[in-house]
């Protein structure tokens, strides 16, 4: 899903908004927001991940690299 085809050490998202793997990364999303609902937990706001612009390419954080204007889209 990511441009270095690598789960960490940087990369971005791969194609555009809208496109096939934006859907399957906000499908993964909501699976994981409905498994929270499923046992009750209701969350009134999330943010799309930790370190999403930079990650830490010295430990191999994994991070989507997304812009301000990305998670605003999103």
């Amino acid at each position: 899903m990511k441009t270095n085809h690598k789960f960490n050490n940087g990369g971005e998202l791969r194609g555009t908004v809208g496109g096939e793997y934006y859907q399957s990364w906000a499908n993964h999303f909501v699976k994981f927001l409905d498994a929270y609902k499923s046992h009750d937990i209701n969350l009134w706001g999330v943010t799309d991940e930790n370190e999403s612009t930079r990650g830490t390419p010295s430990k191999g954080c994994n991070c989507l690299n997304l812009t301000g204007l990305l998670n605003r889209i999103l």
